[in-house]
């Protein structure tokens, strides 16, 4: 299962009153999107179905707190080649464009990009069930540090398919951040055929003065088969003003974008108007498409993470 959805909650002020706890204003409303993924579990993982291959790749980590630039977003695209085990890990390479939304410590925002060449090797990890360890699919990311058996790597933690076909990490405390790393298997066919997609995800915006969040559900991907590609969705809007202190409760804003479509035969795929970009990939035969998004001409500027899921044709 591949999803992402949205929450609201809000943190609300509570005292004592004669030892019951008693309601007071509320402190602030809270707006959350979140991915989800669940893949196949292996009966016995065999790690060898993620070796000697090539992925493409797509990935979004945020992360804060660095002195001269404490808010950073981040989107990356590219392959991944992996090499030949040995023993339960491989060694392998990734090259990557990268896009970087940037708040700096004087609060301007600024967009940044850049390509990236380093190493994203893999564990087969081991998991602790009822019936003893085993090995079911679940893989250490790292980059230098693999951390013990049951231990934390410096990239991530992340699973994959039985087949090896699709990969995703959860990254937590990496050089990239915290965030979301997803990959797929190079496609056995090129894309073709015209088709609809269910599209969900993230965007955020930034200017100087606000930061924006836009929450895709429900919207729709209509690929023609050729050089164009339709967007329309209706989402949620939640919108910071940073001098007020303020967040806006959730609007409806509508998208409704024809972009200048390209899908290689290897599966990377580039969507593109005036202002928006959208790389990424489809895996299979174009069951599923995750697309980063970047746009930089402002002045808000955007990044964000989609999931595209193919609608079957009705008879």
């Amino acid at each position: 299962m591949l999803a992402n959805y949205f929450s609201a909650g809000k943190a609300i002020a509570l005292e004592d009153n004669g030892g019951k706890l008693k309601r007071r204003e509320t402190l602030e409303n809270h707006y959350v999107s979140a991915f989800e993924f669940h893949l196949q579990r292996s009966v016995d993982f065999n790690f060898s179905a993620v070796a000697d291959s090539v992925y493409n790749v797509v990935y979004l980590a945020p992360r804060f707190g660095n002195t001269d630039d404490p808010t950073v977003f981040e989107t990356g695209h590219g392959t991944w080649q992996t090499d030949s085990p040995a023993g339960d890990q491989l060694t392998a390479d990734v090259s990557l464009d990268n896009f970087q939304l940037i708040r700096d410590d004087s609060g301007f925002v600024r967009s940044e990009a850049g390509i990236q060449n380093t190493d994203w090797n893999l564990a087969n990890r081991l998991s602790r069930l009822s019936a003893g360890d085993r090995h079911i699919g679940r893989l250490t990311l790292f980059e230098n540090e693999r951390g013990d058996t049951f231990g934390r790597s410096d990239m991530g933690q992340g699973a994959a398919t039985p087949d090896g076909s699709l990969m995703a990490f959860n990254l937590t405390g990496s050089y990239l951040g915290d965030g979301l790393v997803i990959a797929g298997k190079t496609p056995t066919s090129s894309l073709t055929t015209a088709g609809r997609y269910r599209v969900q995800g993230a965007i955020i915006a930034m200017t100087d003065d606000t930061n924006t969040l836009f929450q895709i559900d429900n919207g729709v991907l209509a690929y023609d088969g050729g050089t164009s590609a339709r967007f329309t969705a209706n989402s949620f809007r939640m919108h910071h003003d940073i001098a007020q202190n303020t967040v806006s409760t959730p609007q409806s804003t509508d998208w409704d974008t024809t972009f200048n479509a390209v899908f290689d035969p290897d599966g990377p795929v580039t969507l593109s108007d005036s202002e928006l970009t959208l790389n990424g990939f489809y895996t299979g035969t174009g069951d599923q498409i995750f697309l980063t998004l970047e746009d930089s001409t402002g002045p808000e500027l955007q990044i964000g993470l989609l999931i595209a899921t193919l609608i079957p044709d009705r008879d």
